[in-house]
């Protein structure tokens, strides 16, 4: 919620993921301009939505581990699309 909120005061459109729709409060900001629920796996689903939505340039910002687990570990694929937080594992 805080990165929605934080983004979204300065004009930056924000799109949540998340695997639970009943755990995210980030859903109800009204900063979030989309909110992706999707057991889909997290690099795949941004792949597909940054082709689908020309998202080249955003910026993933990561807020869990098993998140920040999975764009490390496709970092390689995501950094063609995306401006990347997460340092790729070596």
């Amino acid at each position: 919620m805080g990165v929605a909120r934080s983004l979204g005061k300065r004009g930056i459109p924000t799109w949540v993921v998340d695997t639970d729709k009943s755990k995210s409060i980030a859903q109800f900001s009204r900063y979030t301009k989309r909110f992706i629920v999707s057991q889909e796996p997290v690099a795949e689903l941004l792949l597909r939505e940054g082709r689908e939505h020309n998202l080249d340039g955003w910026v993933v910002f990561p807020v869990s581990d098993q998140y920040v687990e999975s764009v490390a570990a496709s970092h390689e694929a995501l950094k063609a699309i995306y401006r990347l937080t997460t340092p790729s594992t070596y």
